[in-house]
Parts: structure tokens; sequence; C-alpha cells
């Protein structure tokens, strides 16, 4: 049972004064008749019934005080409604993962890869980065988690979210587009607009904090892009200094903002001669922000690489503690203090009844 604290912090004093009451009653002479002889009093008679309980008005009075005092404290419990379930509260913080997934035509192509299941198929692309990616956001409950589609551009398909059904849901939706016009690997841009969406993220919840209205508290932010190839900008966005960002400058952009930058390449010829010069700027340029570079092979899976991001990049779950009192929803106050104030309005109407009438004394 609770009782209200601010009525509790008063009880004392409230009891203190009736207490200098008592004092100062008790210095007060009763009424009383003086006998010359007291021999005509039969002090050995056996009391009546009406003399056994003179003092119930007294008493009455008592209780009805003691009732109205309790009631004054509110005492109440909450009890959980009918039907109701008790929800796991939303998270206050975690880290921030956005998700960066190639959209280009080439991955439309099939690779030999090993799935979730343990088995080496034949594969889109894109397909198995779907499979392998869900089970990842699934595993990260307690995280915003926001979903980039890039090609020749990026596109923002989820913001920073803790609804990550919305999230699989666009990631099921992932389509490369095999038009000409599309046709660009532009992962600097990539990388670079989505640093400057997390630092708007982390603007719009300290403003709440100011306002004082709850805010999910970002600790750590990452970027997981996954492509099957290297920065490749459409001839005609050369001049567009945003779309043409190259990747080195883009990581230093995160590393400046404190982003993590990983990189995944699901395509097994990335590990060839032919691009050993890209794929040494690749780990130079994660590893900068405090990431690092990954390559699917038959050695090293994507689901392996996922576990290995989620190793690093863990995230402390600190729960909201919401009391009953926060969540009306769920909770139904009950309160006594009606039930004392009719019990101490019951006790003050009999105590007074019997004192004017069947108890009254004289004088």
């Amino acid at each position: 049972m609770e009782f209200d604290l601010v009525a509790l912090f008063f009880l004392p004093i409230v009891l203190l004064f009736l207490w200098i009451c008592f004092k100062w009653q008790k210095q007060i002479s009763s009424p009383s008749l003086k006998f010359s002889d007291l021999e005509a009093l039969d002090t050995q008679e056996k009391k009546s019934l009406k003399s056994r309980f003179t003092n119930f008005p007294n008493y009455a009075f008592i209780i009805s005080l003691a009732s109205l005092l309790i009631a004054f404290i509110d005492p109440h419990y909450f009890a959980l409604k009918q039907g109701g379930e008790l929800p796991k509260p939303p998270p206050l913080e975690g880290i921030a993962i956005y998700l960066i997934a190639d959209e280009s035509g080439s991955m439309m192509e099939q690779i030999r890869a090993q799935l979730e299941n343990g088995r080496y198929e034949n594969i889109a692309k894109i397909d198995f980065l779907k499979e392998v990616t869900i089970p990842f956001v699934n595993k990260r409950p307690n995280d915003l988690i926001g979903l980039i589609a890039f090609a020749r551009g990026a596109d923002v398909r989820a913001p920073l979210t803790l609804d990550h059904k919305s999230v699989i849901e666009e990631i099921s939706h992932l389509k490369p587009s095999i038009l000409p016009e599309d046709a660009g690997t532009s992962m600097g841009y990539a990388v670079f607009k989505t640093v400057n969406l997390i630092i708007a993220t982390k603007h719009f919840a300290n403003d709440l904090v100011k306002t004082g209205k709850p805010a999910y508290e970002i600790k750590n932010a990452i970027i997981v892009l996954i492509t099957d190839g290297v920065q490749n900008v459409n001839p005609e966005d050369v001049n567009d200094p945003f779309i043409s960002m190259d990747v080195k400058e883009a990581a230093e952009y995160a590393k400046k903002n404190g982003v993590h930058l990983y990189i995944i390449n699901v395509d097994p010829s990335i590990l060839t001669s032919q691009f050993t010069p890209e794929r040494n700027l690749l780990h130079r340029v994660t590893q900068m922000t405090g990431g690092q570079f990954y390559a699917v092979d038959s050695s090293n899976s994507l689901s392996e690489i996922y576990n290995a991001i989620d190793e690093i990049e863990k995230s402390e779950i600190k729960e909201p503690l919401l009391s009953k009192e926060e969540q009306p929803d769920l909770y139904q106050r009950i309160s006594f203090y009606p039930l004392f104030i009719a019990s101490g309005m019951f006790f003050l109407f009999l105590g007074s009844l019997f004192e004017t009438t069947f108890l009254k004394r004289v004088p």
C-alpha cells in the first residue's frame, strides 16, 4: 500500500499539534459537584450498562480523528487492469545504427554464399544481403536502426527508429535498378549523407531534453555499408562535390563526428589482386573511424561478420523505471481515503449522538 508523500510530511506536524492540545486539555479541571457526605453513594453497586459505556463518545471521537488523519495521507494501491500485460518499456539509450545497402545493378548478380542455415547456395547478392541483414536487425532491439539505399544517389528508406518491423519491411523491398541513368556506386556520398542524418537525430534529441521531454540518448553511432564493389561515380556527377565525394573524405567526416564506419563487400572478387589498392584504402579509412572493412569469402560468411560487429558494438540495456502511476493505461489507482472519511464521519456522528442523548452527563 502506498501513501501520499506530501501528506506524510505534514502528518507529524498535525500529530504534534494534537498532542499539545491534549496536554493543554489535561490542565483544565473537569466540572464537578461537591458532596458533604459520600456514604449515601453505594460505590459497591454493580455498574450499569450505561456507566460501562460512559467513555464510548470519547473513543468514537478518537477513532473518528484517526480515520480522518489516515484519509489525509491518502492510502492507495495500484491494481493491474483486466487483460493488461506488463509491456517492456522502450529503452532510454543505445547505439544508432544506419545500414547502407547497395542497390546498384550489379547486386542482381549471383554468387555462391553461405546462408543462415549454414548451406552454400547460389543466390543473388541483394537476396543474400536481405537474408542475413534481417536477423542482425532482430538482434538489436534496444538500438535505433535506419536504412539507406544507394547507387548513383542515396535514398533514406527508414530513418533511425526503434520500430524495427518497418526497417525489416524496407530491407525486404530492396531492389537493384538496371536503368542506365541510375548507374553508379556513390559510396562516399552515401556515407556523408548518413553521417549528417545521425548528427540531425542527435540535435533533435538534445532539443527534446532541453524542453523537458524524454529522448533516446545515442551512446554511440555506427554505419554498416554493404556493397559488392568500390567507389564508382556516374560520369554525369563528377562535377558534383557531394555525389562525387570519395570514401576517404567521407570517412574523415564520420571520424570527426564520432561515427564508426564498417564496410562489408559481398563479392569475393574484391579479394583478388586486381582490387588490392581499393581494398587497402577501405581498410585504412574504416579503421581510421574505429570501424573495420570485411570481405565475404568461403572462410568468412556475412552472418559471421555481423556477429563480429555485434560483439564489438555492444549497447548497454538501460530501461526506464516507470512508476505505476505513470502507466494509467496499465494500472488502475484504487484509493481508500473515501472509506476512511466515511468511517471518520460515522464515528463522529455516533459519538455526538450518544454524548448528547443516551450517555449525556450532568453537569
